[in-house]
């Protein structure tokens, strides 16, 4: 340990959520470099709490998502929807695990999210249907369904996904903008 008693700065990175949610910061800034040395850093195992210890397989799946939205950043929308399809088929054929998720960001929901940034709301609409059959009520997967099913004229469904949200999000702090639009989209 250095003489002032802090830890290396790089020791902040320990947890998989932490490394991950730096990733995202860092490709968003543009630091890409920087994104890419925090997909190096994500390995098997966990800091002590059994409920969030990584498999080598959930290591994987969360290297191909980080990957897909460097891939993304750096223009290749196509290399970064294929490794997304590919961690969406790796994560959906692993067997349900009950206990807080070891992947932050659930594999086709952020599909969707991709799909709907690149102006593919069909596509979109179908990869927040996966994750929504299996994570029921996901705010996310909700608030990007109603987005993408209203980007392709599909009123009724959008109508449906805002209304489920504003129901989860009844009590929710009203100045938070997805709540605010949620909220307006339910009572037009």
């Amino acid at each position: 340990m250095p003489k002032n008693g802090l830890r290396p700065r790089a020791s902040i990175f320990r947890s998989r959520t932490t490394i991950s949610r730096a990733h995202f910061a860092a490709t968003k800034l543009g630091q890409l470099d920087t994104a890419r040395k925090l997909v190096t850093e994500i390995r098997p195992g966990g800091l002590g709490n059994s409920e969030i210890i990584l498999e080598p397989e959930e290591v994987a799946i969360l290297k191909l998502e980080l990957n897909a939205v460097l891939a993304l950043a750096e223009g290749d929308d196509e290399h970064a929807l294929e490794l997304l399809r590919e961690a969406v088929n790796r994560q959906t054929s692993m067997p349900f695990r009950y206990g807080p998720p070891r992947i932050s960001k659930p594999t086709a929901e952020l599909l969707g999210d991709v799909l709907l940034e690149l102006g593919r709301a069909e596509q979109a609409t179908l990869a927040y249907q996966d994750q929504l059959s299996r994570s029921v009520l996901r705010t996310n997967s909700l608030l990007g369904l109603a987005r993408a099913t209203a980007r392709t004229g599909e009123a009724a469904a959008s109508r449906e996904a805002y209304a489920a949200l504003a129901d989860v999000w009844h009590n929710a702090d009203s100045h938070l903008p997805a709540v605010t639009e949620a909220r307006d989209q339910d009572n037009p």
